[in-house]
């Protein structure tokens, strides 16, 4: 995923037929971006598709605390 961060189109994920429910496959995945990145940049650069609705939120859960770390990590720094 690093590796199409720079691409000028946003990188489609598409979970269409698989199901995932796994916080380490999503942690350290998008987890670890939100935790490098603002997530408005996640969501300029992947879009998630047909992703089932107990995916979706254990996504958004985990990017959603990464970000508040990241967020009182640069609190922390400044």
């Amino acid at each position: 995923m690093e590796a199409r961060w720079a691409a000028e189109e946003p990188t489609v994920i598409d979970f269409a037929g698989v199901v995932i429910a796994s916080v380490s496959f999503f942690d350290e995945s998008f987890g670890l971006l939100a935790l490098a990145h603002p997530t408005v940049e996640l969501g300029r650069r992947f879009r998630v598709e047909n992703i089932g609705a107990p995916d979706r939120n254990l996504l958004n859960s985990i990017v959603s605390a990464r970000a508040r770390e990241r967020a009182a990590a640069e609190r922390a720094s400044a």
